[in-house]
């Protein structure tokens, strides 16, 4: 029997069943989709990452799909978009935090982080200002 006649769907069933051959031969079917899906790495993320977050995608599809809900691709499509775009979105959320942390950080540098002694002994914060 022929790779090419057999079915997306008897793949993905024989993956789900542990056929690590069945993983190979649905990979390769859709490499194209998990390349194209890769492009554009955001910086924290390498494209090999997301690739790979798009391969555990495909097999997590694998292991939930139900033949009588439609087609494979259009699930395995959806689900490695999907997994793929929320790889990135940590990506930038994480970067976006190391940022504001460090911006803080600097802001607190500028100062020590120290507050001075005002008028009269008081103590102020140098964020405040003395009054």
């Amino acid at each position: 029997m022929s790779l090419c006649t057999i079915t997306d769907a008897f793949l993905a069933a024989r993956t789900a069943d542990g056929d690590e051959a069945a993983f190979a031969e649905l990979a390769r079917r859709y490499r194209p989709l998990m390349v194209s899906a890769a492009v554009g790495a955001p910086p924290g993320l390498d494209r090999e990452d997301l690739r790979q977050e798009a391969l555990l995608a495909l097999l997590a599809t694998c292991v939930v799909y139900d033949r009588s809900k439609g087609p494979f691709a259009g699930l395995a499509c959806r689900n490695v978009r999907r997994s793929v775009n929320k790889a990135r979105h940590a990506a930038r959320v994480q970067a976006s935090r190391a940022l504001g942390r460090a911006a803080r950080r600097r802001g607190a540098g500028a100062t020590g982080g120290r507050e001075h002694a005002g008028a009269g002994g008081q103590r102020s914060s140098t964020c405040r200002g003395a009054t």
